[in-house]
Order: C-alpha cells, then sequence, then structure tokens
C-alpha cells in the first residue's frame, strides 16, 4: 500500500510559448477598443440631443412661466409691451419705425436719403417739408356758426367774457350740435394729454410750444375776438375727478397759449390772454374717434412724437384697428383741451348790458 507523502507535492511551472499566428489577441482588443469608442461616441450625440431637447423644453416652460408680452392694450411692469410697442401710461402703443418720424419745418423730405415724413398738415414742396399758411378760414360766415353765437349771446347776456362759466358749461351740455359746429372752427387746434393731471416737464412743454408754432396758432390767436378753451376727460372714473381732470388741461392749455405769446407786443399779449375763456365739460360729451378724425385729425398735438404719430395713424385706419387699439384711441381723444380761435363778432356783444338784460 503506498502512502501519499505532501512533502513530495511540488509546483510545476509549464512553459508556454506564442506563434506569429497566435498574436491575433492584440487584434481582438483592438476592435473591441474601436467598437467601444464608436458607441462613445454615438452615446455623447445622443446625449447632445437629449440635452439640446431638454433646454428647449426648459426654455418653453420658463417662457410659459414668463408674462405674456402684449401688442396693444394694458401693459405694466409685469406685463411689458412687445417689440415695437411702448409702455405709455399702462397702455402699449406701436413706436414709428425711423422712417416714419415727422419732419420740421424744412427738413428733407421726399428723397431716398430723407430720414422723416413730412405730415398733414405740413407739404413737401421741392424735397423741403413746409409748414402750412396761417388758416383764417370764413367760419364766422357759417349759419351754424352764427346761429351758435347767437344761442351764447342770448345765454350770455351779450358777452361771452363776462359769462358765468357754470352757464356756459350748462349751454354747452343741452346744445346736441355744440362739437358738431365747433368743428366747423378749421383754427381749432386739440392738445392731447397723458392721463390724470397733466404735469408737464420742460421738454413736454417745449414741444408743445413748438408744435404750436408749426401750426401757425398765435396767428388764429392774434385775430380772435373769443378764445374759447374746452377741456374734457376720458370715460370712466368719478364725475369730480374728471371735472378735475379736465379743469387741470384747459389750465395747462391756458398756460401754454402764455407762453406762446409771450414775444408779441404788450398790446397783443393782453387781447390774446384776456380773450381766453374755459369751458370745463369733464367726460359728459364724449369724442368717437370717427367724429374727430373728421373734425381735427391733422390739428392735434401730443406729449411726444411717439403718441402724436399712433394717433394720427390710428384715426386714419379706424376700422382696422384692434379692440384694444380702439379703447387706447378713444381714451385719448378725450384727454383732451380744445384751443377754439373765434375772430366773429359775438351777437349783441357791442350793445349795453343794460339793454340786453332787459330783454
Amino acid at each position: 500500500m503506498s502512502h501519499y507523502d505532501h512533502r513530495q507535492r511540488q509546483e510545476v511551472t509549464v512553459p508556454v510559448s506564442f506563434s506569429a499566428q497566435e498574436g491575433a489577441p492584440g487584434a481582438h482588443e483592438q476592435r473591441e477598443t474601436r467598437l467601444i469608442v464608436g458607441i462613445a461616441l454615438g452615446s455623447g450625440v445622443m446625449l447632445g440631443l437629449i440635452s439640446i431637447v431638454l433646454f428647449q423644453l426648459t426654455l418653453h416652460l420658463l417662457r410659459t412661466d414668463m408674462p405674456p408680452r402684449v401688442t396693444g392694450g394694458a401693459c405694466s411692469g409685469g406685463m411689458p409691451c412687445a417689440e415695437g410697442f411702448i409702455c405709455q401710461d399702462g397702455l402699449c402703443v406701436a413706436t414709428p419705425p425711423p422712417e416714419h418720424q415727422r419732419c420740421q419745418p424744412n427738413d428733407t423730405c421726399g428723397t431716398e436719403d430723407s430720414v422723416c415724413t413730412c405730415e398733414a398738415p405740413s407739404t413737401c414742396v421741392d424735397n423741403s417739408c413746409v409748414p402750412p399758411k396761417a388758416v383764417q378760414s370764413n367760419a364766422c360766415d357759417d349759419p351754424k356758426v352764427q346761429e351758435l353765437l347767437t344761442r351764447v349771446a342770448e345765454k350770455c347776456k351779450g358777452d361771452i367774457n363776462t359769462c358765468p362759466p357754470d352757464k356756459l358749461k350748462k349751454f354747452a351740455l343741452a346744445s346736441a350740435d355744440f362739437d358738431e359746429i365747433i368743428h366747423r372752427v378749421p383754427e381749432t387746434i386739440t392738445l392731447h394729454f397723458p392721463a390724470g393731471t397733466p404735469t408737464l416737464n420742460a421738454e413736454q412743454k417745449s414741444r408743445y410750444i413748438e408744435r404750436m408754432k408749426d401750426l401757425k396758432v398765435l396767428d388764429s390767436l392774434k385775430n380772435a375776438k373769443v378764445i374759447l378753451i374746452i377741456g374734457r376727460a376720458s370715460a370712466g372714473g368719478t364725475r369730480v375727478k374728471n371735472d378735475e381732470y379736465s379743469r387741470m388741461r384747459a389750465d395747462t392749455a391756458s398756460d401754454l397759449i402764455g407762453e406762446l405769446a409771450a414775444d408779441v407786443d404788450d398790446k397783443t399779449y393782453t387781447r390774446i390772454t384776456t380773450a381766453r375763456k374755459k369751458l370745463i365739460l369733464g367726460n359728459r360729451k364724449i369724442l368717437q374717434p370717427s367724429f374727430f378724425k373728421d373734425s381735427h385729425r391733422n390739428r392735434l398735438i401730443a406729449w411726444t412724437d411717439t403718441v402724436e404719430s399712433t394717433l394720427l395713424s390710428n384715426l386714419g385706419n379706424i376700422d382696422q384697428l384692434s379692440r384694444a387699439q380702439e379703447r387706447w384711441t378713444r381714451k385719448q381723444i378725450n384727454q383732451v383741451s380744445l384751443i377754439v380761435p373765434l375772430a366773429c363778432e359775438l351777437p349783441g356783444a357791442s350793445q349795453p348790458q343794460g339793454s340786453e338784460a332787459a330783454k
């Protein structure tokens, strides 16, 4: 019986050699490496595409959470206007393109290099924007105007300058054709103001004065026997506030007339400033865009070029306005003070007060 002796156990190392044929595992490893690199590149491309999709999705979600950008209607810090619009008094109004800027008197117009548009009532003559001549109408010969003045004279006992403001106001409100007849006077201009209290800065005040000079307003004022200043307000709000706003607009228009006439001789200045007569209507007679367009579209002044250009554009395209644009236009034409220079002799004005009162 043989015995197993663990001490006889030996570790045997068998030498192995590789031939050139057997060197193939290196090539196999290279193929595996190329495959792994290809997979990695493909995965990178897929991850890139997935990242782009996730980025676009995130951007969409962020845009969804952002306040909407509106092209018209109300706006605020949390609801900005879209590109091409600016926020004016809580409403988005279109910003006119550079080529639509209003030409100043004698600016180059009508050429390929012109950077402005010569707008009515100015006209482009020989590539120069020529302001209008002073408007001298025959409104005083208009039977409707004469009829209105006769009724005013009866109400005011012959002298509109001494007529109590509340009497004149009641007369205007009771006269269904008051606005229609007043708008027959082509020298009338309209000064449009921001919502609320018309507190003008120096730049805005200067703009009103310069535009009044463009429209030759001073020439009309010099010939006026009475300068009727009608303050108005837009719909909405309380009657007390609207009366206050329209009164302040009339006061502002009156002050602008005084500044415009500052350079004339003392006698003319006194005649102009004493001819001013304020009529405060508040929001009791709302002007409609279509009526305003036919009456005063070319003789309106606003506190900025943008507001004025937008208002002119809207009035020229009333049928194509969105509801928000139409609402803004209606609001703006009523946040106004009308300046109506009447060169007419008032019926009965030269008669003694006693004889009128005895009638």
